[in-house]
């Protein structure tokens, strides 16, 4: 919830209902394969997604912060970054649209992080009311199985 506008206590939230993992994106001839490889090399993300506090705090990832993901792939396949820090549907969708794709690595089945999506309220009775309403459509469609997660995993789908 690290970009939700201060302060928090502003802000109710419901049932999660998918998974945002966060992956880490490097070039196939490096030898970075995890997070560790890359503490103090230069790696990018996108400015106002969210990444998890264990990515925004981490005093040893230096995170140059741009405005989307093309940028930062251009800037990984030029060597001018050592690594993206992205996600698994918009960062992944720029590297699979990109005729130099091929060329990045990672791993879905291995993110760096997994974060909870939900809908954020206004911390106010109607605010609080709806973020319930909301919260009790998502557990049934849980218990239906129509919405599966995985914790363990970070996997999310949706059974229509």
């Amino acid at each position: 919830m690290e970009n939700i506008p201060h302060p928090r206590t502003n802000y109710v939230t419901s049932e999660s209902f998918w998974y945002k993992k966060i992956v880490l994106y490097t070039r196939k001839d490096s030898d970075f394969k995890s997070i560790q490889d890359l503490y103090d090399k230069p790696l990018a993300a996108v400015r106002g997604y969210s990444y998890g506090e264990y990515i925004i705090n981490n005093p040893n990832l230096k995170i140059q912060f741009n405005h989307n993901d093309d940028l930062n792939l251009r800037m990984l396949l030029s060597g001018r970054i050592d690594g993206i820090i992205g996600d698994d549907s918009s960062t992944l969708n720029a590297v699979q649209s990109n005729s130099q794709g091929h060329l990045v690595r990672y791993n879905l089945d291995n993110p760096i992080a997994v974060l909870d999506v939900f809908y954020v309220c206004h911390n106010s009775l109607q605010g609080k009311q709806l973020c319930d309403d909301i919260s009790k459509v998502i557990k049934q469609l849980k218990q239906e199985k129509i919405i599966e997660l995985n914790p363990a995993t970070g996997s999310s789908q949706i059974n229509l």
